[in-house]
């Protein structure tokens, strides 16, 4: 806001006064106005030299500028400049050198002659606003919008050295069209476009040197004008963007020792150890007189190069306070036969040398009359001055080389626009501008000038003042960088500096000092245990070689030959009755389909391919289906069988091996189609897991879809649960050598297998899952061999006796027909107890005519009549279907391999001779 209304206010100035001068003319007659323009009389203090073209020049040779506070109602005294300097001196002498060096060169502006109009601003920026206005009106009185020669001449202003005054004078400037070059320190961003830097930004400078020491927290302290308090933030935000925090910024806003000591006693506070001085000169000398400064240790000052104090003798008694400090200042150069100019500067050609006069009478106390009879033998004689001035000059060619270079640099720029178009004088001004950026010239010394939009290609130096050398190193962080395997935490609510060292997480690498971030290693790669370096992963997958795996393949193999030896007994043994009696073709599709299904396990075993993935879990459960449905149709054929007792019944057509086999298949058939469409739409595929493990990447087979995957295993379970139902109902059916009571019990252990395996799979990982897998396959077929098959093969190989016809025939009654016989039994005991029983029917003997029906009605109704009427063929019909039951159920007896034995069991009774209910 501060910065907007100077700039209106500088825009409108001239145009205000303009007005206010006009109507002063034409009311000159009048009365007085009460209020009007008033301009101090007392013109500051100029060295002038005509030419064709004239440089306007605003220096700083007197340091300190003093003057009553501006309370806009009493009119202000002018400022009054003390304190001479003689580096600042060598300035104005340096630019008089340059003029009369390129006037005597017929190779830049022939035939032309520069001239200049010189002004000291000290800091004051009212005399620089006043200077301005006087080399642009070209006149002693500043006389806004007003030329006062016949033509202008001015092309151009050189200054300042301070960048608050530069500005003040570039407000102006910038309103007329004036091109201007500052020989000091420019901010990196300027709002004027017709305002050049003669040396480029420090602010790189200043961001490499903390970066080269590692120093990442500082303060900045300035001071509050335009060259201290703007270039601080500047510098600040500078900073901030190459990753270096400052703790504080603290701007003095009054030349004062009570802000002053307040801001020492902030600095001794803070843990910054680096402190960056964008002071004004008499801020830094104030501060260095304090006390309470000099009690300040571990401190490293770093001086900006708006201080140049290296060669100010009035400062060395401050120097101590400043032990280990650093100063950015302009590298140094050369000036050719500037040494030679001030051996020949003399009082009497500079006698219209206003500031030398001035400047030699304040330094040595020396009157005007003494100047012009300049006493080699007095104290304000030329041996003490020339002294003063050589010596100065030896330790100063860095300012004042970059005066030098800015005179050359507008020497070039006007050479090439006369010599490009021949512009005439009045219209320099305005085209000077689109050269100043690109000028490529070269001093009398040989070396090239190089001007550009930043700012001369100058350099900058690095002055290390050292009184008690100790050898060490200072460090200034906030937190101390993290090591490699961690990265940066910002800590909340503080700068970025600060911050905590937190370790890289799994599969990410810090592999510098103090990281950021970490970087995360490649799929195939993994971080190692200090977490600074990626190693490449291990391929992982359920191998012949691990021991998971190996032992796996040993029970696969041990399992599939004793499933191949109980085949091989089966078909040696077949024509027995105990192969027979439990439908053989059947027991044969059963256990090549258990073999079939162990050795689907060695698709799980080995590296993944993408045929070994395409057909493992298919075959798999295919074989599975395959041996349930064989159980399934074994179990429905024996309920089937004791249901169909009757003549004639319906059931009988199942009862052949062709039909069992093909309803086998069929039931098999539906995960085939699933199988069929898995394969087609979603093909099981070979994927690498890199999420699973951390230092490996796991080989495995992705099964792509879960829909498929889950429907095969739930025909599967649907299987195994129809097989466990039928089976337990008809587990008390007559049991020699029925297999109810054993498929039920096979099938418990199946579901129970099946019912763990699904969240041991789904939480399972890697080989671990294959391992599942495979253990699953194992135990279910193992279910399959022990319970179902082994009481068989025991009876085959150990109790072969058990395993004939004769001995079926004569074996002991099941149970409920036991029942039965007692109840026959009980009514013989009865009849026969009743007959001894003298009490009972006495002389009267009981007797009995028993038959059996064999649980059919009409056999039933058949003995009957026949006990009724004392005839055999009373009945004619239901005898004939009496003896057509028979002749069935002998017939059924003779062919039937998988059904003779219920018959055989109920025949067995072998009562024909008396009515039996069974």
């Amino acid at each position: 806001m501060k910065e907007m209304w100077n700039i209106l206010l500088t825009s409108l100035l001239p145009f205000l006064v303009l007005v206010t001068h006009v109507d002063s003319l034409q009311t000159s007659s009048r009365t007085k106005q009460s209020c009007s323009l008033r301009i101090d009389s007392e013109s500051p203090e100029s060295y002038f030299k005509d030419g064709d073209f004239i440089i306007g020049g605003i220096f700083q040779i007197f340091i300190l500028c003093g003057g009553e506070k501006h309370d806009f109602r009493n009119f202000p005294s002018p400022p009054v400049c003390i304190g001479p300097s003689f580096g600042h001196l060598l300035h104005l002498l340096a630019f008089i050198h340059a003029v009369e060096e390129i006037n005597s060169r017929p190779d830049i502006l022939p035939n032309i002659t520069l001239g200049f109009h010189i002004y000291d601003a000290g800091s004051s920026e009212v005399l620089a606003l006043k200077s301005t206005l006087n080399i642009i009106s070209q006149s002693r009185e500043p006389t806004p919008n007003f030329i006062c020669a016949k033509k202008s001449k001015t092309v151009a202003l050189l200054g300042h050295l301070l960048l608050s005054i530069t500005y003040v004078i570039a407000q102006i400037s910038q309103l007329y069209g004036y091109p201007q070059i500052s020989y000091g320190v420019m901010d990196h961003i300027s709002k004027y476009h017709t305002m050049y830097p003669s040396i480029p930004s420090e602010f790189k400078t200043i961001t490499q040197l903390l970066e080269h020491f590692g120093w990442t927290w500082v303060g900045i302290l300035g001071s509050a004008d335009d060259n201290g308090q703007q270039t601080s933030e500047h510098l600040k935000k500078e900073l901030m963007g190459s990753g270096i925090c400052v703790e504080f910024l603290t701007i003095l806003q009054r030349l004062s020792t009570h802000n002053i000591n307040i801001a020492i006693g902030n600095i001794k506070r803070s843990t910054a150890n680096i402190i960056i001085l964008y002071l004004a000169d008499p801020y830094l000398r104030v501060m260095a007189r304090q006390r309470t400064f000099k009690s300040i240790f571990g401190k490293v000052w770093i001086f900006s190069v708006t201080l140049d104090i290296a060669a100010d003798d009035s400062f060395r008694p401050y120097i101590h306070a400043f032990n280990g400090s650093l100063m950015v200042t302009i590298g140094r150069g050369d000036i050719f036969g500037f040494k030679t100019f001030l051996s020949n500067v003399s009082f009497k050609n500079m006698a219209d040398n206003a500031f030398i006069v001035l400047f030699w009478s304040v330094s040595y106390g020396c009157s005007h009359k003494a100047f012009n009879e300049a006493d080699t033998g007095s104290t304000c004689g030329h041996d003490m001055w020339k002294t003063d001035l050589l010596k100065e000059e030896a330790n100063t060619y860095r300012m004042t080389y970059t005066v030098y270079n800015s005179v050359y640099v507008l020497a070039q720029a006007l050479h090439m626009i006369l010599h490009e178009k021949g512009t005439q004088a009045s219209k320099s001004a305005f085209k000077l501008s689109n050269y100043l950026n690109r000028v490529h010239s070269k001093s009398s010394s040989g070396k090239s000038i190089v001007s550009t939009e930043k700012g001369n290609c100058a350099s900058f130096d690095i002055l290390n003042w050292v009184m008690y050398p100790n050898d060490t190193c200072p460090r200034s962080v906030c937190s101390e960088p993290c090591p490699p395997g961690f990265h940066k935490s910002l800590q909340n609510g503080k700068l970025p500096c600060c911050y905590d060292c937190v370790p890289c997480s799994c599969g990410e690498i810090a592999n510098v000092s103090d990281s950021e971030h970490c970087m995360k290693c490649p799929e195939d790669h993994w971080s190692n245990p200090s977490k600074d370096l990626c190693i490449k992963r291990t391929i992982d997958f359920l191998s012949y070689t691990n021991p998971i795996g190996s032992t796996l393949t040993a029970i696969t193999v041990t399992f599939s030959l004793i499933t191949t030896a109980v085949l091989w007994l089966f078909v040696r043994h077949q024509n027995t009755p105990i192969v027979k009696a439990n439908n053989c073709h059947l027991s044969y599709i059963l256990l090549v389909s258990i073999i079939l299904s162990l050795l689907c396990s060695f698709l799980f075993i080995g590296q993944p391919t993408k045929v070994t993935c395409l057909l493992r879990q298919i075959t798999s459960v295919f074989m599975f289906s395959i041996s349930l449905s064989s159980l399934l149709e074994k179990t429905v054929t024996v309920v089937i069988a004791f249901n169909s007792t009757k003549p004639r019944n319906m059931f009988k057509k199942w009862f052949g091996s062709k039909t069992t086999i093909v309803m086998t298949f069929i039931c098999s058939f539906g995960e085939f189609v699933i199988c069929i469409c898995w394969v087609v739409w979603a093909p099981p595929s070979v994927d690498y897991d890199t999420k699973s493990t951390h230092n490996k990447i796991t080989l495995q087979c992705r099964e792509q879809s879960i829909t498929a995957f889950s429907l095969a295993i739930l025909y599967v379970g649907s299987l195994a649960f129809s097989c466990f139902i039928v089976a337990f109902l008809a587990r008390n059916l007559p049991d020699r050598f029925n297999e109810a009571k054993h498929i039920s019990f096979s099938m418990l252990v199946f579901c129970c297998v099946w019912v763990s395996f699904i969240p041991t799979y789904l939480s399972a990982k890697g080989k671990y899952m294959v391992a599942v897998e495979i253990f699953t396959i194992l135990a279910s077929n193992a279910g399959l061999i022990f319970c179902i098959f082994l009481p068989k093969c025991y009876i085959i190989i150990l109790k072969p006796e058990l395993n004939t016809k004769n001995h079926l025939k004569y074996m002991k009654p099941q149970s409920h027909v036991l029942n039965y016989y007692h109840h026959y039994l009980a009514a013989l005991f009865a009849i026969e107890e009743i007959n001894k029983n003298t009490n009972i029917l006495p002389n009267i003997t009981l007797g009995f005519h028993i038959y059996d029906t064999f649980s059919s009605e009409r056999a039933a109704l058949a003995n009957t009549m026949y006990y009724l009427y004392q005839k055999r063929y009373i009945f004619p019909s239901i005898e004939l279907a009496w003896m057509q039951e028979q002749k069935t159920l002998e017939n059924n007896n003779r062919t039937s391999c998988g059904f003779g034995l219920v018959y055989e069991m109920v025949n067995s009774t072998a009562l024909r001779n008396i009515v039996f209910t069974a």
